[in-house]
Order: structure tokens, then C-alpha cells, then sequence
């Protein structure tokens, strides 16, 4: 086990810079326009509260994941995924002008610290923590620190270059590799926007739907769609987790009996040789089912 996987797993590891996009949506009412073209509930956040969004094309697909970051000037920060940046301007960013808002891109960037002691390092460093749920956040200038909870729980930092290694480099932690993180997050089960998630897929066919979108939301774009899977009960799809003894590879085949029911999304090796990895299967294959994962044998479960 390398020093990045033990911090991982049993103390704090830093991650730094990670890939994402940074913008920030600025003018009249930004949340307001948000409210309008995600959809998340995102019209009563307030400093310090953000939260998990999609935007989806009209027919229900993701075109983006995104973090709604309100913040003390009016402002909003929104962080995703580099693969999500077309999306972000398609879908936000193509209207924000006829809503009296501007969409640009900040020049700030995103580290992240993970592992089962981050609350005692930002302790000990005398850094600030946010609250426990998901996306609730503390700063609003030089340097903001948000909360993590799907997945691999932990916090990312957003600042300026300059400002986040300062800040980072108080932490009591270990450096960790993007390849390591990725690994841990795989373990974790969560899927990533662009390998794992992307606008081939109806929000209903991911977790998504339970983490970024509200279904008691009304009035936005894909949202018929949306409503017309949800009440009809069943997708063709999902978004599963595997576990193996062997090696997983990215791209396999899962088959059933010999049948092709999906492919592997997102794969690592865990330091023990088994294998993991994120899947999209036929919805009719149930958690707990035994698949052929390229010639390996694993099992399936459910991502919450």
C-alpha cells in the first residue's frame, strides 16, 4: 500500500490541484436564473448552504453535474468536472445574458482532502470546517472549504492558486496522487460526470435523481421527461457497483448467461489485486447478481 492509499484509508490525504472547472455566475438574481435552468432546488440556498445540481437537455439527459456555491456578494460559484464545462455554458450559460447574468470562468482551483481524520486536521490547523451535509460550505472570498459527503466523505478547498496551497499546506496531511483518489472513489461508488455519467444518459438511469435534482421542483428544461420515467416506474438502466477477486478492466463486456448487458465505466485494482469498478447494466439485473465482467467473474451492487 502506498502512503497516498493509506492516508486514504486511515488518516488524510491531500489532493492537489484537482481537475474541475470553477465559474462564477454574478448579476440580477443569479439563484433565481439557477432556480429557472437546473434541476435542483436551488432558489432558498443562502451562504454557506449549496448544494448538488444537473443540468439536463430537454429530453432529460445530463448534459452537467454541477455545485451551486451561493455567496455573501450575490454571487454563485458553480465547480464540476472539466467534461462538463459544454454543458455548463450550453445549458447555463447560453441564456444568462437574456437574465441580466454573467457566466464566466474564475481563476481559482479546487484541492481535495480525504480521509477519516480531515475534521482533526482543519482542527489542529486552525482552518474552517462547514457543517456535515453535502455541499454546505464556510468562506465566501479567498478561499472557500466544502463539504463532501457522497462517496469518499471529505472536504474540497477552492481558492486561488497561491491561497490554496498556503492554506493546504498547514493541514497535517499526505500528498495523494489523482490516480489514487480515483481509485478510493471508485471503491466508494461514486460515479464521475464524463467517464462514468454523461448526457447518453437519463438523469432517472443515475443516482443523480436522488442526489442533484428535486422531484417536487417544477418548470425546468427536461423536466417532462423526467416526471413521465419517474411515474412510469422503471428505466432501462443503471448505474451499478462490481466487486471482483481479478483485475477489473475499463470498457469490458458484463454478460449474463452469455447475453451483453452492459459495460464497465470506471475500473481500479485495490491494493489487495481484487478488482472494482462502476457499471451501467439492464436495470432488470439486480444488486447482488454474479456477472461475467470480461472474463472475470464479480459481483454487482447498488450505489446510493
Amino acid at each position: 500500500m502506498t502512503q497516498g492509499e493509506r492516508a486514504l484509508r486511515e488518516g488524510v490525504a491531500l489532493i492537489r490541484p484537482l481537475p474541475r472547472v470553477v465559474y462564477r455566475l454574478s448579476g440580477e438574481r443569479p439563484l433565481a436564473y439557477l432556480h429557472d435552468v437546473l434541476a435542483q432546488d436551488v432558489l432558498d440556498l443562502s451562504p454557506g448552504r449549496g448544494a448538488l445540481a444537473v443540468a439536463l437537455s430537454p429530453n432529460g439527459r445530463v448534459s452537467a453535474e454541477v455545485r451551486v456555491l451561493p455567496l455573501d456578494d450575490g454571487g454563485v460559484l458553480l465547480d464540476a468536472e472539466p467534461e462538463a464545462q459544454a454543458g455548463i455554458e450550453e445549458r447555463i450559460g447560453l441564456h444568462a445574458g437574456l437574465a441580466g447574468c454573467v457566466l464566466e470562468q474564475a481563476s481559482l482551483a479546487v484541492a481535495a482532502v480525504r480521509g477519516p481524520r480531515v475534521d482533526e486536521a482543519f482542527a489542529s490547523a486552525g482552518l474552517p470546517q462547514p457543517a456535515q451535509e453535502e455541499a454546505a460550505f464556510v468562506g465566501s472570498g479567498p478561499l472557500v472549504v466544502v463539504r463532501v459527503v457522497w462517496g469518499l466523505p471529505g472536504v474540497d478547498v477552492i481558492a486561488s492558486a497561491a491561497e490554496l496551497h498556503r492554506a493546504t499546506d498547514s493541514l497535517a496531511a499526505l500528498p495523494a496522487t489523482w490516480d489514487e483518489l480515483e481509485v478510493a472513489r471508485i471503491e466508494a461508488g461514486r460515479p464521475r460526470f464524463g467517464p462514468d455519467i454523461s448526457e447518453e444518459f437519463l438523469v432517472n438511469e443515475t443516482p443523480l435523481l436522488v442526489h442533484a435534482l428535486s422531484l417536487t421542483k417544477g418548470c425546468y428544461p427536461g423536466q417532462e421527461s423526467v416526471a413521465k420515467v419517474h411515474n412510469l416506474g422503471s428505466v432501462r438502466r443503471s448505474i451499478r457497483s462490481l466487486r471482483s477477486d481479478s483485475v477489473l478492466m475499463p470498457a469490458a463486456d458484463i454478460a449474463v448467461n452469455g447475453s451483453v448487458v452492459g459495460r464497465v465505466t470506471s475500473a481500479a485494482t485495490l491494493p489487495d489485486g481484487s478488482g472494482v469498478a462502476i457499471a451501467v447494466v439492464r436495470s432488470e439485473i439486480e444488486p447482488g447478481s454474479g456477472v461475467d465482467a470480461g472474463g472475470v467473474r464479480a459481483i454487482l451492487s447498488a450505489i446510493t
